[in-house]
């Protein structure tokens, strides 16, 4: 189950830059109409304030929802600490995987080390 969702989140990141956001999603990331959530994806940018991380987040968007899934977007503002709370947030949520773009890649460790003893899977976006 783990290696088709790591399957699943890079095809989907990988059709999300591709895809540049042209999927159909409400503003909140949830799939538009009454079809039931495949599951729930935690994205934590670096910072939404660049529009080449708000086209990712839109893209991943977008490709999840043509999939079933939800997605919850986060703006990680260029801080380590931050995105570490909003990895425990979205631990708290129970989301089924993160896609992370860290703001520091070796200082978050902890924070994706946790998630992987939760059992989710986490991406990391370098």
């Amino acid at each position: 189950m783990k290696k088709k969702m790591y399957i699943f989140i890079i095809s989907l990141l990988s059709l999300g830059l591709v895809g540049c956001g042209d999927g159909v999603s409400d503003k909140e990331g949830g799939q538009v109409g009454g079809t039931e959530s495949k599951g729930v994806i935690g994205v934590s940018v670096l910072t939404l304030g660049n529009p080449f991380f708000s086209v990712i987040a839109d893209g991943v968007r977008g490709q999840a929802a043509k999939h079933g899934y939800e997605v919850i977007v986060v703006d990680g503002d260029r801080d380590v600490q931050k995105q570490a709370n909003q990895i425990d947030d979205f631990l708290t949520k129970g989301v089924d995987a993160i896609i992370l773009n860290p703001c520091d890649r070796q200082s978050i460790g902890p924070a994706i080390e946790k998630a992987n003893k939760a059992g989710i899977p986490v991406l990391p976006v370098i």
